[in-house]
């Protein structure tokens, strides 16, 4: 029994990398202005766009001076 959970443990271990990778590769397609970060900006566009709201698109997608 104490293999199995000891096999486990290092299994569940190895994964969180590869998790960790393939979610921060995955985030990097939702980077709308290219400034190389996905943060508020990004979402607020993301979200103005899923809802419709596009009243001033220059205005969601600023970046930090």
């Amino acid at each position: 029994m104490n293999q199995l959970i000891k096999k486990l443990l290092i299994t569940s271990l190895a994964a969180i990398p590869i998790i960790c990778y393939s979610t921060s590769s995955f985030a990097t397609g939702f980077d709308m202005n290219n400034d190389n970060s996905v943060n508020v900006n990004d979402v607020t566009y993301l979200q103005n766009e899923i809802s419709g709201f596009t009243d001033n698109i220059d205005y969601d997608l600023q970046t930090a001076n």
